[in-house]
């Protein structure tokens, strides 16, 4: 082998050590995935028959529909202020533009970002899972509101 061969191959075998690890299982493929889809289509679907307001306390009630075991919905305005929060209702009406994983991840910032750019998709960012006390891969599918400066997101706990 020649010498810029074998630097151009040491190059891409150093490359995939480094990105195998974060190609892992898309958090699509996770079964709870489904729920978190599931649980924003029907907020969209309240919010467009019956308005951001009327569904806002529906979101924040935590025993209600919008919350199934550790996945519940959320909806940000693109100026990242919580307008609902079904893990907790004292979140709305606060700026979360600041909030950031262990990592640096700018959670909010990602959410708004993801939705300003292709209207939906899976954010993955670190956080504690509320039932193993352990730092965890998290993801959450974000899919903004048509026709508005709002998003409805919906996270899961990656296995």
């Amino acid at each position: 082998m020649n010498k810029t061969f074998r630097a151009s191959f040491s190059a891409f075998v150093g490359l995939l050590i480094f990105v195998l690890p974060a190609l892992a299982i898309p958090a699509s493929d996770n079964p709870q995935a489904k729920i978190a889809v599931d649980l924003i289509a029907q907020a969209q679907a309240l919010i467009k028959e019956q308005g951001l307001e009327k569904t806002v306390p529906l979101i924040n009630d935590p025993k209600g529909s919008f919350v199934q075991g550790d996945i519940y919905v959320f909806v940000f305005n693109l100026s990242n202020v919580c307008q609902a929060h079904g893990a907790n209702s004292k979140m709305a009406g606060k700026d979360m533009s600041d909030l950031k994983d262990p990592n640096g991840v700018y959670i909010i910032r990602s959410f708004t970002q993801t939705v300003k750019d292709s209207t939906r998709g899976w954010v993955d960012y670190s956080w504690t899972n509320p039932v193993t006390k352990k730092l965890g891969s998290k993801s959450s599918y974000v899919e903004r509101i048509p026709g508005t400066d709002y998003y409805v997101g919906a996270g899961i706990y990656n296995p």
